[in-house]
């Protein structure tokens, strides 16, 4: 199964979340997720817009579609939009590719990846998605991609991320979620503080025994979770 970055966000939120949304479950409907959801998609429409704007003129790449090598070995496009990447079986929308030129010989461009994040404080959930990012741009270019940027807060603050260690700490995780994905039933339930933005949280919280009792996590400053006894 593709592993895409809707399921890799999934994971790093909750495994459970996860597994759900791979064997395609029906949301149990939740009316602050569906906020939540919308609010990141607003944000990230204007965000991008922004940018747009601020590096303007420039020559705009495909949007909304899947680029392959020949793209980006050909591009002459400044931007790439919430385009689309993919290589073996990861994938992953990218909300903008930045296309860099370079005077080096071996190396016309430098592909940057630029994730747009409503909060005004980007964790670790956000710097691994764009490790993610980095990794899919990467094993799809053939090429190293060196650094990322989160575009982030009321102030649209730029924040450059080295992507070395996020990108290898995002592909340690996809061998996890393979493992999650290769199961026939779902992980044991753990509750965490991601829970009241989660379209299956009625679902999760429905009343659990015996030895499928929920779990409940203590949140981390780093937006992931760290499992408790109830």
């Amino acid at each position: 199964m593709t592993i895409t970055n809707e399921l890799f966000e999934a994971f790093l939120r909750c495994p459970t979340k996860c597994f759900l949304r791979a064997e395609g479950a029906f949301p149990s409907g939740n009316v602050y997720a569906e906020w939540v959801r919308r609010e990141a998609e607003l944000y990230r429409v204007g965000a991008a817009s922004n940018l747009m704007a601020r590096l303007s003129p420039l020559t705009l790449g495909p949007t909304k579609g899947l680029l392959n090598r020949s793209d980006f070995d050909s591009a002459i496009w400044r931007c790439a939009v919430d385009s689309t990447v993919q290589s073996q079986n990861l994938q992953s929308q990218i909300h903008v590719i930045e296309r860099i030129p370079l005077k080096a010989p071996e190396l016309s461009s430098q592909f940057v990846p630029i994730r747009f994040v409503r909060t005004n404080r980007p964790n670790n959930v956000d710097n691994l998605m764009l490790g993610f990012d980095a990794l899919v741009l990467s094993q799809t270019t053939g090429h190293r991609v060196d650094f990322g940027r989160i575009i982030h807060g009321d102030e649209q603050t730029s924040l450059r991320i080295k992507t070395s260690i996020v990108s290898e700490r995002a592909r340690e995780t996809t061998e996890k979620i393979n493992k999650i994905l290769q199961m026939g039933s779902p992980p044991d339930l753990v509750l965490n503080r991601h829970c009241p933005e989660c379209e299956f949280q009625s679902r999760c919280r429905r009343p659990q025994t015996g030895a499928t009792q929920a779990r409940r996590a203590r949140p981390t400053e780093d937006g992931l979770a760290l499992e408790t006894n109830s």
